[in-house]
């Protein structure tokens, strides 16, 4: 929906090209090596910076919607979009590696990889017309505002979960046991 969203909101393809080639290709390098990084500390702090993240480039793009087209604005939710995006590409990389049978990595990687593919795929379908939808008893801009808005907010379960089975304890922020950061500081321990 980023794009419609910039397209509807009269961003050209040359400030669109320039913002891919540019900021977000920057941002996206910035945050495999962040995404890297916080890997080696452990796979919840992962997890729980790329929430946030994934949550700033989402409301970026409603206040986006909200406030009209700026170039500036949207090279910059572009650029959070993209290093949210790496973050927790990164993330997931490493869940579904820890998630693999011994015997069949690659087949058990594919399968994963087509699992999470498809629900994207399912997603970004209805995506569109929740927009068309929701733009029936408001204007578009503020269709699109609620839209992203509402993506962000359906992190909050992810939240959830993190907290509950992998986020931060009142004493400590821990990670899952069988994440990369915590075998590699057992290891130097």
């Amino acid at each position: 929906m980023i794009n419609p969203l910039l397209h509807d909101l009269g961003v050209g393809k040359g400030v669109l090209a320039a913002a891919h080639m540019s900021v977000g290709l920057l941002l996206s390098l910035a945050g495999i090596g962040v995404g890297g990084w916080l890997l080696t500390k452990s796979l919840a702090r992962a997890l729980w910076f790329g929430w946030g993240v994934q949550a700033v480039a989402l409301f970026g793009f409603a206040a986006l919607a909200w406030h009209a087209a700026n170039p500036w604005a949207a090279a910059g939710a572009w650029g959070m979009e993209c290093f949210a995006s790496s973050v927790t590409g990164m993330a997931l990389v490493q869940v579904m590696s820890t998630r693999v049978i011994p015997g069949a990595v690659g087949a058990s990687y594919a399968f994963l990889t087509c699992v999470y593919g498809l629900f994207g795929r399912m997603a970004g379908g209805g995506s569109g017309v929740a927009v068309a939808v929701i733009s029936h008893t408001m204007p578009l801009h503020q269709a699109y505002a609620l839209f992203f808005a509402a993506t962000a907010a359906m992190g909050v379960p992810v939240a959830v979960v993190l907290f509950r089975y992998g986020g931060p304890s009142a004493r400590q922020w821990s990670g899952w046991p069988d994440s990369y950061g915590d075998r590699a500081q057992e290891q130097h321990s």
